[in-house]
């Protein structure tokens, strides 16, 4: 993405920014900081400073310094590049969190002086890498993996750059994260923005098959719920329509099967309730009929049939007829 896009985005005015005019101090700095000391007494030759260290290997007083350089003079034609050198010190080492929250520094201050997608890009990157980190992996142990810890981070680039191409991922890794740690209707959330902001996107059809599986897992964990499992038939039903060829059809159709059956079921517990616990025969004939009419190929069939021959002669000698 260019700088003229970049300063679209941000509401910068092209021309207008510290890069394209010499850095002339014309005030004290602003804050006092009392672990940041520049070694020289001007922006150009702090930034000259800055590299020399990092041309000596001492990348970690690099960072430092160009850390110094932009809290002393932000303003500064190098403070973009000293930012830059600071995530990606940051990165190098491992800091992932730390990288993150450094590049959106450098896009929040600095937008029209660097790749506006490059960097959201490592910013991508970097909330993967945390996403899959492993962690107490130490002494033959593998440790484990909080996907969850990965959340915010995506959250951050979704509402940076809700139209950039790589939120797709960022929505869909998010929901994945939410799934991983049982989160079902937050990961249901990022899996629909996934699937209907971004169709077309390479993530779509697995976002549909991950919503239809959050909601099987709710009505799973909720078997009494029908709200719960008629949401999760008609999740199903969505991503079949949607995506009729998924390499996932096989699952989704079983899955809904045993929805449905488990809806068969329902239906014959309640028909037996009103008749046997309650004693209402009139709500008992409605459910066996419509139990008969909805399911003719049950096994329980006969039976509903049955039970509401005798209910309705029953009723018939209750009338004198």
């Amino acid at each position: 993405m260019g700088a003229a896009v970049a300063a679209a985005l941000w509401g910068a005015v092209p021309g207008a920014s510290g890069a394209d005019k010499a850095w002339v101090e014309d005030r004290p700095p602003r804050e006092w900081h009392l672990f940041l000391r520049p070694k020289m007494k001007d922006p150009s030759g702090q930034w000259a400073h800055v590299l020399s260290l990092q041309g000596a290997g001492k990348e970690r007083k690099a960072a430092r310094q160009a850390r110094a350089l932009r809290a002393w003079w932000p303003r500064s034609a190098e403070a973009a590049e000293a930012q830059m050198l600071v995530a990606r010190w940051l990165d190098g080492k491992g800091d992932w969190e730390g990288a993150f929250d450094a590049y959106e520094v450098l896009l929040e201050d600095y937008g029209t002086q660097c790749d506006f997608g490059a960097v959201l890009d490592t910013q991508l990157r970097l909330a993967n890498a945390i996403a899959v980190q492993r962690h107490c992996a130490w002494l033959g142990l593998k440790g484990f993996e909080a996907p969850e810890r990965a959340v915010p981070y995506y959250e951050r680039i979704a509402a940076v750059a809700p139209e950039w191409e790589g939120t797709a991922e960022a929505l869909f890794r998010k929901g994945q994260a939410q799934e991983k740690d049982d989160q079902w209707e937050e990961a249901i959330e990022s899996y629909f923005q996934t699937m209907n902001r971004f169709p077309k996107s390479e993530f779509a059809a697995d976002a549909g098959v991950g919503q239809a599986r959050c909601h099987v897992a709710l009505a799973d964990e909720r078997p009494h719920d029908a709200r719960a499992r008629e949401l999760a038939v008609a999740a199903c039903d969505l991503t079949l329509a949607r995506w009729p060829n998924s390499p996932r059809r096989a699952w989704l159709e079983k899955a809904k099967g045993r929805l449905l059956e488990r809806r068969k079921e329902a239906a014959w517990e309640l028909a037996v309730y009103y008749d046997e616990i309650l004693k209402n025969a009139e709500a008992a004939k409605i459910q066996y009929r419509e139990f008969a009419a909805l399911y003719p190929d049950a096994p329980e069939r006969a039976r509903a049939e049955a039970r509401l021959a005798e209910l309705e002669q029953a009723g018939k000698k209750g009338n004198g007829k």
